[in-house]
């Protein structure tokens, strides 16, 4: 069986990384992927060493208001999947599951394109217009990694019985607990994801000067990239931390490769978020059995359970994050309980081989 999967972002995020992992952990003698994106992403090098066909597609999304563009790289796809011949098409991204919407209309053109089953994998709640949710709907199977996803779906007029919901998996192999066997006397906090407003970390940094009134020698790590040329999140976040005196206790790490590493000796995961479809990290962190204090929004309430492993906090409260923060560091033995049971939820419900695997049955059964 073949699989064409379309990914617009040239730089990796969590839609990408879970892509990329179920690639690499597909049974290659059941299924044969191929992944159209931008050819300078890290993914895209990563799958490429492992002898995955990469096709080099460049989607000029941010050009498509203007028309042409849009028409230029639906004519591509179109090109591209004659050439491909796919069983299955899988947009793994906002952009490309409106862009499968479009194709799967013109089915009518015949060959590979009429042929095809068609699967749009939806990640985010971004607010969309009516025609957009139309689009979204026009595939022949949905899936959305939460229970809140497929909500705003079906609110949106998307057809339930089409929507399955698949969890992302991590590879629990990779993310395994370590001992510790730092000497610091300081307590680290970690906070990972790409810097932008939705991931609230300003109410985070804010929330510093009420912990290092107690916790002075306090490391925070604030993991992930600004997308922006200008930089001017990350810029932002800075000026911010230096009006509040905490900017000597944050370490600013930017992109990492190591998040394993980084997690091994964290001793609790902090994600501030307005608003999270999912929340990857929030796995990868319970995985290393580290306790997590993260809002009550999106599918975090999914992951995280409050007061069992971790705590949850409403949006933009900088001072409840600081109160349940401190929490933890006082009761080091809450926070081991805590850590014990993200571990045990992790690999009851988010492995990478549960995901591959309810992956694989949809796979099988839109082709049935």
């Amino acid at each position: 069986m073949k699989i064409l999967y379309l990914d617009h972002a040239p730089y990796e995020g969590g839609a990408e990384v879970s892509l990329k992992e179920l690639v690499m952990h597909l049974d290659s003698r059941q299924f044969v992927s191929v992944v159209a994106a931008p050819a300078r992403a890290l993914y895209m090098i990563q799958l490429h060493e492992k002898d995955i066909e990469c096709v080099n597609f460049r989607f000029h999304w941010k050009q498509y208001s203007m028309f042409f563009p849009l028409i230029w790289d639906l004519l591509d796809l179109i090109r591209l999947i004659q050439r491909v011949k796919p069983d299955i098409i899988h947009a793994n991204t906002r952009v490309t599951t409106i862009l499968l919407g479009m194709l799967y209309r013109l089915r009518g053109l015949g060959g590979a394109l009429k042929s095809a089953r068609y699967i749009n994998h939806v990640r985010d709640k971004d607010s969309l217009p009516a025609w957009k949710f139309k689009l979204v709907n026009s595939c022949d199977q949905l899936i959305t990694n939460s229970q809140q996803v497929k909500r705003f779906l079906v609110e949106g007029g998307v057809s339930a019985s089409k929507i399955q919901v698949v969890y992302n998996g991590i590879d629990l192999t990779r993310f395994k607990p370590r001992c510790a066997e730092s000497n610091s006397t300081a307590s680290i906090l970690t906070a990972i994801g790409q810097i932008y407003p939705r991931k609230g970390f300003e109410y985070l940094i804010e929330a510093l000067p009420e912990i290092t009134k107690e916790f002075p020698r306090l490391r925070l790590r604030i993991v992930g990239q600004d997308p922006t040329a200008s930089q001017v999140n990350l810029i932002q976040l800075r000026v911010i931390a230096k009006q509040l005196g905490v900017f000597e206790n944050i370490d600013w790490l930017g992109y990492r490769r190591d998040v394993p590493d980084i997690l091994a000796d964290t001793n609790i995961f902090v994600l501030p978020s307005l608003e999270e479809p999912f929340g990857r990290v929030l796995i990868e962190a319970m995985a290393m059995k580290v306790p997590i204090v993260a809002t009550r929004v999106g599918g975090i309430p999914e992951i995280v359970e409050d007061g069992k492993t971790g705590f949850l906090v409403p949006p933009r409260n900088s001072q409840q994050l600081a109160s349940n923060i401190i929490k933890l560091l006082r009761n080091s033995d809450l926070a081991r309980q805590m850590g014990e049971k993200g571990r045990r939820k992790v690999e009851e419900k988010f492995s990478l081989r549960k995901h591959v695997g309810e992956v694989s049955k949809i796979y099988d059964k839109v082709m049935s």
